[in-house]
C-alpha cells in the first residue's frame, strides 16, 4: 500500500494495489488528519467550589467541585484552600462532583479554588474563588460556653447557669405535654369501654 501525503486539504491518499485473485482493482480512500489523531481535551474549568463561606480555625469543612471532561475521561480535583495548601480527591467519572475536607489553623479570609484533571493528565484552568472567612474560636475559662444555632456557627456566649435552667424549663414543658396526651388517651378509652358497654 503507497501512503501519499496531501497537503492541499491536509489529508492523507492510500492506494490499495491489485487483489490477490488476480482481479485488477485500485481503491482510493481519504481520511482527515483528525481521524488519524486523536488528541485528548483538557476538562472543563469546575464553578467555583461549593461548601461554607465562613467557619472557625481548627474545624474541618467539607467542599465540593463539579466538572465535566469533553471526552468522558474520568476527572480528580485539585483544592488550593488559600493558605498555601493543596488537596486532591481520587477520580470520579466525568460530571460527578469531588469533595475533599479542610482545616484552617489561623483565622483569616481564604480564596478556596478547584482545578479538574483528567484521566490522560490534561488540566483545566483553575476555578473562580470562593471567599471564606475563618475567625478564632474563643471560650473563656469563666463558666460558659460557646453554642451553634440553626442558620451554622456562630458564636453566642450562653452562661451554663442559664442553659440548664432553660433545659429544665423545655424538659418540664415536655413532661407537662406527654401527660395532657396520656390523659387525653386514657379519657378517650374511658369512652369507648362506655360506650361497648351500653
Amino acid at each position: 500500500m503507497t501512503e501519499l501525503s496531501n497537503a492541499s486539504n491536509n489529508s492523507f491518499l492510500n492506494e490499495t494495489p491489485a487483489l490477490s485473485s488476480g482481479l485488477s482493482a485500485s481503491l482510493y480512500e481519504t481520511a482527515s488528519l483528525s481521524d488519524i489523531i486523536t488528541t485528548n481535551r483538557a476538562p472543563n474549568t469546575p464553578s467555583a467550589p461549593s461548601g461554607r463561606t465562613s467557619g472557625f480555625s481548627g474545624i474541618s469543612y467539607k467542599y465540593f467541585a463539579l466538572a465535566t471532561d469533553p471526552d468522558g475521561d474520568q476527572v480528580k480535583y485539585t483544592f488550593d484552600w488559600g493558605d498555601g495548601t493543596f488537596s486532591q480527591t481520587f477520580s470520579v467519572n466525568s460530571g460527578s462532583a469531588g469533595s475533599a475536607y479542610h482545616r484552617w489553623s489561623k483565622a483569616g479570609t481564604y480564596l478556596v479554588r478547584a482545578m479538574a484533571t483528567d484521566s490522560q493528565g490534561a488540566s483545566s484552568g483553575y476555578s473562580q474563588d470562593r471567599t471564606v472567612i475563618i475567625t478564632k474560636l474563643m471560650v473563656s475559662s469563666s463558666p460558659s460556653m460557646v453554642l451553634k444555632d440553626e442558620e451554622g456557627l456562630k458564636p453566642q456566649k450562653v452562661d451554663v447557669k442559664e442553659l440548664r435552667s432553660r433545659i429544665h424549663l423545655q424538659k418540664e414543658e415536655l413532661m407537662e405535654k406527654i401527660k395532657l396526651k396520656r390523659d387525653s388517651i386514657n379519657d378517650m378509652r374511658s369512652m369507648l369501654r362506655r360506650g361497648a358497654s351500653d
